[in-house]
Order: structure tokens, then sequence, then C-alpha cells
């Protein structure tokens, strides 16, 4: 199964992996502005609205005068960002540069807000051909073709965060988490409790753009997740994580799969909205303002209910193909509903029953460097 380009394009979290391959990395030492830099700079800054920006330059402070830094210049069309970037060719990604730039679009996600500007450029029809070539490019990147594989059970690994260097005593094994059927039960009560406090607020007359709350729809946080490893970078799920915390250490740990696990596969939009349909839950009054934000839409919401999902399934996995093409847009379930995907993580698989993973004596512990590098201790 190879990469589709077009479902690459078809979503914000693509469209956005796409822009950065097309763009030719500058090599070794700028000693000049790069044009195509500035000018991606500038149209996704007039797109986020403007603010503050910080100018570093080599000049005098003396020579700068009394009015401060000069005014930035105008922003490009996106016809005329279309024709720079045309005039460069776009080459066949390497596995490293894949990974960076999965790392920025997965970073960059925030499904509580409007898209950042970057993304609104992104989303420019005249940018269309630029984009297709990007996804021509990672298409035909042999580095690129896991990205639509589904569950590799034979090479998962779960990754624990630490904001401090963890001690070796009290982190030999994984904390054992709450029972899985405890953890979904806990997070459906919540759930119906923030969903009726949204519907209060609504039958007060409030309006959605000033309410925000549970922007998510990914299983319950407190389930284990695993991710495929990644050889010398350690595991996918030590680099790709949706609104992170900036960790500083991090553990991996090889788990084995139990064999017969009951998988469901979210490959693209079909299979997330056929999810949703299957176990749906009425998410209209909590997910209503953050939604509207991110895909301004405003309307009826469904995510799944994932106490019963786990009555069939074992396990969710997420293909990276999945996730480009369907996070962050609005995507129609059945009739006048819809739903998002927020939240997860590309290629993690969410484990909704217990004993089926389980741990191997194979670990690893990694560092994030201060440019954020992750590297094996």
């Amino acid at each position: 199964m190879g990469i589709d380009p077009a479902a690459l394009v078809a979503g914000p979290r693509g469209r956005r992996v796409c822009l950065d391959v097309a763009t030719p990395r500058p090599t070794g030492v700028l000693t000049e502005p790069d044009p195509i830099v500035d000018a991606l700079f500038l149209a996704a800054y007039e797109r986020e609205g403007g603010g503050t920006v910080v100018i570093y330059s080599t000049a005098d402070p003396a020579d700068i005068g009394s009015d401060g830094p000069p005014e930035l210049p105008p922003a490009p069309a996106p016809a005329e960002i279309a024709r720079m970037l045309a005039a460069r060719p776009v080459a066949t990604p390497h596995a490293g540069e894949l990974l960076d730039e999965l790392e920025q679009t997965v970073t960059a996600a925030r499904y509580w807000q409007e898209p950042d500007g970057h993304d609104q450029l992104a989303a420019e029809p005249d940018l269309a051909a630029v984009l297709r070539a990007g996804a021509d490019a990672i298409a035909s990147a042999e580095d690129a073709q896991w990205w639509a594989a589904p569950l590799q059970p034979d090479d998962q690994w779960s990754v624990e965060f630490f904001d401090d260097r963890p001690d070796d005593a009290r982190h030999n094994l994984p904390e054992r988490d709450a029972p899985a059927a405890e953890t979904l039960a806990h997070w459906r009560r919540e759930f119906d409790e923030e969903e009726e406090s949204r519907r209060r607020d609504y039958r007060r007359g409030d309006s959605p753009e000033h309410h925000g709350g549970s922007w998510w729809s990914v299983p319950p946080h407190g389930l284990p997740t695993t991710t495929r490893g990644l050889a010398d970078e350690g595991a996918v799920g030590l680099h790709l994580v949706e609104d992170g915390l900036g960790w500083r250490y991090a553990r991996l740990t090889r788990t084995t799969v139990r064999a017969g696990a009951r998988v469901y596969e979210i490959d693209g939009p079909g299979s997330w909205a056929e999810l949703c349909e299957r176990f749906p839950l009425d998410a209209s009054a909590s997910r209503r303002g953050d939604w509207l934000r991110t895909t301004r839409r405003d309307g009826r919401w469904l995510i799944p209910d994932w106490p019963r999902v786990a009555e069939e399934y074992d396990g969710i996995h997420i293909t990276v193909l999945g996730y480009l093409s369907t996070a962050g847009r609005a995507v129609p379930v059945v009739d006048d509903w819809a739903t998002v995907l927020a939240g997860w993580d590309p290629d993690a698989t969410y484990w909704l029953t217990d004993d089926v993973i389980q741990p191997t004596g194979e670990r690893s512990d990694w560092w994030a460097d201060d440019f954020r590098t992750w590297r094996r201790r």
C-alpha cells in the first residue's frame, strides 16, 4: 500500500508537511537572507494577524534610530510565493528530513484556536501545485512508505517522559495504571458532566466563541500507548507528540502485543468517520467553541464513545498518513453530524483493554538537548 499524494494534501497537517518539503532548505550558513524563507515568514505573519516581532540585527543599536527597527515589508501574494517555489526543484526527502517535517507539523497543531499563519497559507489555492510537488516527493521517498502501514505488532515501544532525569531506583518499570475499564468509566462520567455544563451555558445564551474546553477526541489519558521503533532515532512516540510539555528526559520500553489483538485502523477520514458513526457520542456542547474556531464550522459534533469501542476493539491505531489526511479538519459523518480528529499522535496505538501489551526487559533512556534533539544516554 503506497502513499496517495492526494490524501496528503487533503488535510491541514498533511498540507503543512507538503509545503515544508517543497520549500528547499538552505545549505550551510546563510550569509544573506533567503527570499523564499522571508516570503513564507511574512505571508504567515500577515495571516496570523500581526503582533510583536523580535528582529535580530548585527547593526549598532545607535544606527537603528529613535523610532526602533524598520517596519516589516508587505507580504508577497500567494501566487508570487508559488512562482518562487516552482523555480526551485523539490528533492526527494530522506529519513531525517521526513522526521523533522513531521515534528514541525505535529508541534504546530492546535485545535483550540484558529490555524496558525503557515497552515492558513498552505490552504491558499494558488499554492496547490506547490503542495502537490511536495506530496509527490514524499510519495516517491522510500523512507516514507511506512507512513501508510498498519500496526507493526512485533516492534512496539512505550515512551515515558520526565521533566528531570529519572531515578533508576524509582523507574525500573513503568508505573501501573488503573484498570482500563475504570479509566474509561471515569472518562465517561467527566465527559457527561462537561457536556451538561456547556449545554447550560448555551441555554443561557452564551456565545460558543467565548467558550473553550476539552478540544481533543483521543482516547482517555491514562490508557497505554505504543508506537513503532525508529532504530537510531528511538521510536516514533519519542518525536511526534501533539501539545507536548517540553520534557527533557524519556525512557523507551519495548512491548509485546498479545496474539489476536483486535485493532481498528484509522488510515484516513473515512475510517475515522466510520468509527464515530458506529459508536456515536454527542460532543456538540463541549467541543463546539474550540472546533468552531479551528474549522469555522458551527454545528453538531460526534466523537467515539470509547467505553463502547473497547467492547469490540483492544486498540486503535492511526497511521501517519491517516493522521496527516484527517487531523484538524471537519469530517462529515452522517446527516448533519461531523467530527474532528484532534489530540492524536501519528502512528500511535491507544490500548483500550488490559493485558493486551506487556513490557519486556529491553529499554533505553534518552535526553533532549537545548535544540530539542533527542539523544540516547
